[in-house]
């Protein structure tokens, strides 16, 4: 049996609030600046000097920083909906006054109190204001402030007395005040500034030292390490660079010996005060490796000339060791490389062409083979269909130096035209001049083309039939439309083709839309389609769906894409989402309808229904279910006892125990509810919500008996919730047993009556202190 009583009281809100979900970037970037200063204490240590609260408050009206607000604010004033935003109209025109440059403003608000502020201003930007306030500049009228708490439905006495406690400061005081307080705000701001610069300057030098491609430490005159690069502590087998502070090599995974001759080379620089630079010594590394590096170490010195240490710089030079065997072997690599290339290589002298030497691919591009080739000139093999293109090429080299791609008509042994790439480098070093040739086959790549050629000319007479708008965007510009797409939106193509496509569409979506084809351009993953408002010829605003898709044109990338004008669509949605509405709002209304039946019969549980509604819906938005169902979940919750309209009323409002007859009676109202509302066709599972809310997961529940999962999560919920709140709240037969009462009821049952992660999230909600019955009732 679940009833109800409703308790009035007082909601406060903190003394430092936010009225933006989200800060601007110039107010986070304050708030992060100031948060670690003693900028809070300052304001606080102010408050208590002469009683006038303090704060930086952006220029959207948030408080980023507060000392306590006067009670007359923050019990009143910020409470009430009018008073509040009276205040927030304060701060906004506070922050519009010094927009227009004034040193400080001062503003009476329509609340009666005095309000002051200065401009915060970082490397030449407004971003903040101090606020001084609230205070008097003159005794106030009590007459007013008795009509204003009359006028809000505030208690008059408790208003009066906070009005007493607000100060009066004369006005010639108010601008020392104000400087006094900006002057130690930017002071604050500007030493958190300096210390930000200098963190991030030491850490850029820590950055360039772990750049750096050579390893790098420094060490005091004892041998001990004072500091290193990454680098180096990666070679060294130490997570980082901090770890090497005060070992010294002996404590490193070097061998002994090359430990000590480290130390016998640190001691004659440091003795002789001279650099000693590029000598090759070995180094084991911690994975056990040994390479050659190339080290240089120089002593460090003060001005009186005294050693204090020595800086090392190392870096690998083993590859450079292997560079003479890697240069043995290269000739044969290149020989490996020439022989088995897919294209066509050969070596020939410069001016008279004589071939000294091909690969197996020449063959197959010339039907040459190695021994028919070799001392044969290109022209005496016949290998160019027009002679005169030697000649050419050769005039070209002697004026470049090189060849590259140059593409030309061949002939085959036998006869056969191709068509070929020729590249040719002169190998400088060599005697009697050789060149070095490649010659890549493109004929099938030259047919492919004609072929591609041959399908854009398809493509664009389907294109140009085609009732769907297609374009093809290269470089930023349309480079085709069809006339489909340019009728859309009152052109002829020819006067969109070499346009910007951004400029069809409305400013505001432009931005959206440039950066989904920029990134698609780049190679983005990116929606194949999205939506956006463009704006006819005439000035008529449509409403466009594009689908688009990367490309290559002539070697450039390209979107090719197609669009579809979906404004009537898109009517036709909000005329379907309206109806929605309109059946949401029905359903909203039936369900008012039957909790005001039930409210009618009985208070106490038309009370109950919505303390539970509110509680079953918070513990649903803490375990992250969607919205809809939260709020399904709210609204089943608000009619779950409604088979109590066919129990007598006596037995309701009984004040005492029930019989063991009525209380059977009361079992029926789970099934008289559901009985009542099983053929409306709410669009969430209410009836079996109201079904099932005093089923247990141990089976031992009723009406039906049900177990675990057989029980909707929506009904477990609700009867976390249902419980909970009667525990919690009065009865006619009892005084309320207490939320901590009830939360112990539901933690010892978890598992067993009540599903575990539900009662985990209503006690976080409870003990977190973000939930009360008190707040919703005052809701």
């Amino acid at each position: 049996m679940n009833d109800d009583h409703q308790v009035n009281v007082d909601v406060k809100r903190p003394a430092s609030y936010r009225y933006g979900e989200r800060l601007p970037a110039d107010s986070a970037m304050l708030e992060e600046l100031l948060k670690e200063t003693d900028i809070q204490q300052l304001f606080e240590s102010y408050y208590n000097l002469i009683n006038i609260p303090v704060a930086i408050i952006d220029l959207d009206a948030n408080v980023l920083f507060s000392s306590r607000w006067q009670r007359i604010c923050t019990e009143f004033h910020r409470v009430h909906p009018t008073t509040c935003e009276r205040c927030l109209e304060s701060d906004r025109h506070l922050a519009a006054l010094l927009r227009e440059g004034k040193t400080y403003a001062i503003y009476a608000c329509r609340n009666h109190l005095t309000d002051c502020a200065a401009p915060i201003i970082i490397e030449g930007k407004h971003i903040a204001n101090v606020f001084v306030g609230q205070f008097f500049t003159v005794r106030p009228d009590e007459g007013l402030f008795r009509l204003q708490a009359e006028e809000f439905g505030f208690d008059v006495s408790d208003y009066l007395a906070a009005l007493h406690e607000v100060p009066i400061v004369e006005a010639e005081r108010i601008p020392v005040i104000v400087e006094l307080l900006l002057r130690a705000t930017r002071l604050i701001t500007n030493l958190a500034i300096d210390r930000k610069r200098a963190s991030e300057s030491q850490a850029r030098q820590s950055v360039i030292l772990d750049t750096i491609p050579q390893s790098v430490f420094w060490k005091d005159t004892q041998g001990r390490y004072l500091g290193c690069n990454a680098r180096f502590a990666r070679s060294a087998g130490l997570a980082t660079p901090d770890d090497i502070v005060g070992k010294t090599d002996f404590d490193l995974p070097w061998p002994r010996q090359d430990a000590e001759a480290y130390r016998a080379d640190d001691l004659a620089v440091i003795s002789a005060k001279q650099p000693k630079l590029h000598f090759e010594e070995p180094l084991q590394k911690a994975d056990g490796s040994r390479i050659v590096v190339d080290t240089s170490k120089i002593p460090l010195v003060d001005a009186g000339n005294t050693a204090y240490g020595i800086v090392g710089i190392y870096e690998d030079i083993t590859e450079r060791k292997q560079v003479e065997e890697k240069a043995k072997a290269s000739e044969e690599k290149f020989r490996k490389a020439f022989m088995t290339g897919a294209d066509a290589f050969y070596l020939a002298t410069f001016h008279d062409g004589k071939i000294a030497e091909v690969n197996d691919s020449f063959a197959d591009v010339f039907g040459y083979t190695r021994e028919e080739a070799i001392g044969k000139t290109s022209i005496e093999l016949g290998l160019y269909a027009d002679p005169i293109d030697r000649q050419k090429w050769v005039s070209e080299m002697e004026a470049t130096g090189y060849i590259r791609n140059l593409k030309l008509r061949s002939r085959r042994k036998g006869g056969q035209l191709i068509t070929v790439l020729l590249s040719v480098s002169l190998l400088k070093g060599v005697d009697d001049e050789l060149i070095l040739g490649v010659v890549k086959d493109i004929t099938e790549q030259i047919r492919s083309q004609d072929a591609l050629v041959e399908s854009e000319s398809r493509f664009r007479a389907l294109s140009e039939d085609s009732v769907v708008g297609i374009y093809i965007v290269q470089d930023g510009r349309f480079s085709y439309v069809n006339k489909a797409m340019a009728g859309k939106f009152g052109y002829d193509p020819a006067e969109l083709i070499g346009g910007d496509p951004l400029n069809l569409i409305v400013p505001e979506d432009r931005a959206y839309a440039g950066e989904n084809m920029r990134r698609r351009l780049a190679g983005e993953d990116v929606p194949s389609h999205y939506e956006f408002r463009a704006r006819t010829k005439d000035g008529e605003t449509r409403y466009i769906e594009i689908y688009g898709a990367l490309s290559v044109l002539n070697n450039r990338p390209a979107i090719i894409g197609s669009l579809v004008d979906i404004t009537e669509r898109l009517r036709n949605a909000n005329e379907r989402r309206k109806a929605n509405e309109d059946l949401r709002n029905s359903l909203v209304a039936t369900i008012g309808a039957i909790a005001a039946t039930v409210a009618s019969r009985d208070p106490y549980t038309a009370g109950h229904q919505r303390r539970v509604a509110e509680l079953a819906a918070a513990i649903a938005g803490e375990m992250g279910l969607e919205s809809s169902a939260v709020e399904g979940i709210r609204f089943g919750a608000l009619i779950h006892d409604l088979g109590k309209v066919r129990v007598p009323a006596g037995i309701l409002v009984k004040p005492s125990q029930l019989s063991m007859a009525e209380f059977e009676l009361i079992k029926e109202h789970p099934q008289a509810g559901y009985e009542i509302v099983k053929d409306i066709r709410f669009p969430w599972p209410v009836a079996a919500m109201i079904h099932q809310h005093h089923e247990r997961l141990d089976g031992s529940g009723y009406p039906q008996g049900l177990k675990r999962d057989e029980i909707a999560l929506e009904a477990r919920i609700l009867a976390v919730a249902d419980v909970v709140e009667a525990m919690a709240s009065h009865r006619p037969y009892r005084a309320s047993l207490g939320i901590e009462v009830a939360l112990q009821k539901i933690e010892e049952k978890r598992g067993q009556w009540f599903d575990s992660r539900v009662v985990e999230a209503c006690v976080r909600l409870f003990r977190e202190a973000r939930f009360s019955f008190e707040s919703t009732s005052q809701s």
